[in-house]
């Protein structure tokens, strides 16, 4: 009888020794991923932002300015699309393959059939663009 408890006794030790290895390995890629003090850690991600705001992105054209003239969808290329936020270059080809198929749009809420363009980014966009009517 008391050699059983010692084996049942190791056994339960030996399973105690493994989840604690277990949690110590989980422990240890947690820590690794999750800052202990995310304020500096914030902070920083904050000031490269601003950094990288003030540096101009030659990739991509820049953004329109708060008193530039809204966009006729009809007309405009896809670099002038691309100046729209949240309008990279996929969405543009998008807009103008679009309405390359299906001719001109009738109406600014017409671009929410655009594949990729949903209420949000419609919402982005619907006050920097227009539809001039037929003439």
């Amino acid at each position: 009888m008391p050699r059983e408890r010692w084996y049942v006794s190791g056994l339960i030790l030996g399973v105690l020794v493994v989840c604690l290895a277990v949690l110590a390995m989980r422990w240890s890629l947690l820590a690794d991923r999750v800052p202990l003090s995310p304020l500096p850690a914030t902070a920083s991600a904050q000031a490269q932002q601003e950094a990288r705001a003030d540096q101009p992105d030659e990739t991509r054209p820049p953004q329109p300015a708060a008193g530039e003239s809204p966009l006729d969808l009809n007309r405009a290329s896809a670099v002038e699309l691309m100046r729209l936020p949240g309008i990279g270059e996929v969405l543009a080809a998008r807009i103008v393959e679009y309405r390359d198929e299906h001719g001109p749009f009738r109406r600014v809420a017409d671009l929410a059939k655009v594949e990729g363009i949903g209420k949000c980014k419609l919402a982005a966009v619907e006050e920097l663009v227009y539809v001039q009517p037929a003439d």
